[in-house]
């Protein structure tokens, strides 16, 4: 066996050279919190290139061949370590992908069938049919395994894996209800309502029913009651469902008298009975806001307003009432004219009853969305003065500081000054105005980039799953579109508590 070759030596001042350059060499940056804290790219993203592409000049972006897509024609791209704020965020529509706008700039790569607003730091995405969640930068937070999948409202989202069963999940995934419940709504007042078998309960935070199933029907909680509805055969005497024998049966008695199938009242958070409609005046009863809960006599069908002592505060002198969302002001439609305006607390026309429809002030929004004709919307203030339109086409209500509007078949925004931020008429016309990260297709778009958006190919219009926010009404039972069968991906981990 020959020998081995003896080693080279290494010189002395080489070696002392090697070891100083190795301890002034800077050490690796540490993970930021947000890199730590969201997952890895989606299984649906092609993972991003070791090395970065070449950069290119703006020309060479634009004529890029839009050919560079995956097998099922989504457009390929990458994940910036990059966080925006999400308040600011607004989704867009590019040929038919949806993405994330800030202020007018594309910051969220147009990937995906559908996607939300931001609520809670994250937006609902729907991708082949299935939909989860992500973060400002376009990652996934929660994998995309639902068939239905509600907005995230105090930390918490209502969420159904094959269009059977609901629970409530939390920010990581979690279960805090377990999907075993026909229906479910978002908590209200610590409390939501589930329907199981056709009746309504409440659940807590911690997937407790402290108000069993018994009620035909109910809505969520405000200003500290819900509105219910029974019927006789569900409020017979029982221990053990913690109802008081006298008032169980006062509500029996009164429906046998009265001959009715059903009878409404109010509940606390406890679940005891805080009003009985036992005279039958009501016709039919809304939620509790700013004191104040719409309310139809049954004698004239009219709507007024009641107080938490259950007595008139408004009489029903209208045809149809919005509620007091905000501004202390209400919709309310003139049982004349049909024509509608704006209510104070004491029932006064803060806005003259003039527009065809209005609807309320939502959140923390100066200006409320009104119908003046047959594609003519506007924005109005408390006193009814128009300060954005008219010759809207089509329009949605305030999130955060942008409004929604059309021009079909496209649509863009408004800021709370009218001015346009993302153009309808043009919406192609952005997706080659916006700048990026040239060297690479990324997700998440930088504003400080430069040259040109690599805008995704056109495809068929793909329909919207789900219906804008300020169309959600907390009443069960409610009626579901059915989710047809598919497979479950992976289960979410369950809390073990």
């Amino acid at each position: 066996m020959p020998n081995a070759p003896a080693p080279v030596p290494v010189p002395r001042t080489l070696w002392l050279l090697s070891l100083v350059a190795a301890l002034l060499a800077p050490a690796t940056p540490a993970l930021s919190e947000s890199a730590r804290e969201e997952p890895a790219h989606p299984p649906s993203t092609p993972a991003p290139a070791t090395s970065p592409a070449p950069a290119t000049s703006p020309a060479t972006t634009s004529e890029r061949d839009e050919d560079d897509e995956d097998n099922d024609g989504r457009p390929e791209f990458e994940v910036a370590d990059v966080r925006l704020d999400p308040d600011g965020l607004a989704p867009v529509n590019v040929r038919n992908w949806w993405g994330h706008m800030d202020r007018g700039f594309a910051v969220i790569y147009p990937f995906w069938d559908w996607t939300d607003y931001f609520y809670d730091g994250r937006a609902r995405a729907v991708i082949r049919g299935r939909t989860g969640y992500i973060y400002a930068n376009g990652r996934w937070a929660i994998d995309p395994i639902y068939a239905y999948a509600d907005r995230f409202h105090d930390s918490l989202a209502v969420v159904s894996e094959r269009g059977r069963r609901y629970g409530i999940i939390d920010k990581r995934g979690v279960y805090v209800v377990e999907p075993r419940y026909d229906a479910v709504l978002r908590f209200q007042g610590g409390l939501a309502a589930v329907e199981r078998g056709g009746l309504v309960g409440f659940v807590d935070r911690r997937g407790r029913e402290v108000i069993p199933p018994r009620f035909v029907r109910a809505r969520s909680f405000h200003g500290g009651l819900a509105m219910v509805e029974f019927t006789d055969t569900e409020v017979r005497p029982s221990p053990a469902r913690g109802w008081r024998r006298d008032r169980s049966d006062l509500l029996a008695r009164t429906s046998e008298r009265l001959g009715a199938s059903t009878t409404m009242g109010y509940i606390d958070r406890t679940g005891r009975l805080q009003f009985l409609d036992q005279d039958a005046r009501f016709r039919d009863l809304g939620d509790f806001h700013a004191g104040l809960a719409r309310a139809q006599d049954a004698e004239s069908g009219l709507w007024g307003f009641i107080g938490r002592n259950f007595a008139w505060r408004i009489d029903p002198v209208y045809t149809d009432v919005g509620e007091f969302r905000g501004r202390n002001a209400a919709p309310a439609q003139h049982a004349d004219t049909g024509q509608w305006g704006y209510i104070d607390t004491s029932g006064r026309w803060l806005a003259e009853p003039d527009f065809e429809q209005t609807w309320p002030f939502f959140g923390d929004s100066t200006l409320a969305m009104v119908k003046l004709g047959e594609g003519d919307f506007a924005y109005v203030n408390r006193a009814g003065r128009i300060s954005v339109g008219p010759g809207i086409e089509h329009a949605e209500p305030y999130v955060g500081r942008h409004a929604r509007i059309a021009l079909e078949p496209s649509f863009g925004y408004i800021d709370t000054a009218g001015r346009v931020v993302w153009d309808p008429a043009e919406p192609q016309g952005h997706a080659r105005r916006v700048r990026v990260d040239t060297s690479r297709n990324l997700a998440l778009i930088r504003r400080t980039g430069h040259g040109l958006f690599h805008a995704p190919p056109y495809r068929p219009v793909v329909a919207e799953p789900y219906p804008p926010d300020y169309l959600y009404n907390p009443e069960l039972p409610w009626d579901k579109n059915p989710v047809p069968e598919r497979p479950r991906h992976r289960r979410p981990r369950r809390d073990r508590r």
